[in-house]
């Protein structure tokens, strides 16, 4: 209808001054997501006989801990840069896909297929610059600029 833009663009900005807190399961898009943690580290790997295997962070890694469900009544893929980290002059983070290599291999989020209703845990990573003050923003899909936020 004819207040169809505006209501969306009125949802957004809303989600953006109160966004979800850790530990709130929310519905966005197809999917359920709750993040559980974050956890800020220099490095992300293990040492092998002193030497070590593994990322450095160019700034600081922030290490999400969450889980995400399929709430649609098909199978999704879920798309892996729909979870950005956005910092307070706009800039947008992309997840690091080098140093998610080298998490516990029990502990990654794996991006793949999502089927209904199976909640998957796990962990993913930016490489941000320190000190920013960040949220997490969530795209509903790859061509839409509806997003939820996530704070801390």
């Amino acid at each position: 209808g004819m207040f169809q833009g505006f209501s969306d663009e009125a949802q957004s900005t809303q989600s953006e001054a109160t966004p979800y807190k850790f530990n709130e399961r929310f519905i966005h898009g197809d999917f359920a997501y709750t993040f559980h943690s974050v956890e800020e580290k220099s490095e992300i790997g293990s040492y092998l006989f002193n030497e070590f295997m593994g990322e450095r962070a160019s700034g600081v890694f922030l290490v999400f801990d969450i889980t995400i469900e399929n709430t649609a009544k098909e199978t999704k893929t879920f798309w892996e840069n729909a979870i950005q980290i956005v910092d307070e002059q706009g800039r947008v983070f992309d997840t690091d896909n080098k140093a998610w290599i080298y998490l516990e291999e029990d502990e990654a989020f794996v991006y793949e297929q999502m089927q209904p209703n199976l909640p998957k845990k796990g962990k993913i990573v930016f490489d941000v610059p320190e000190g920013i003050d960040w949220k997490v923003r969530i795209a509903k899909d790859s061509f839409s600029s509806s997003y939820a936020y996530v704070k801390q």
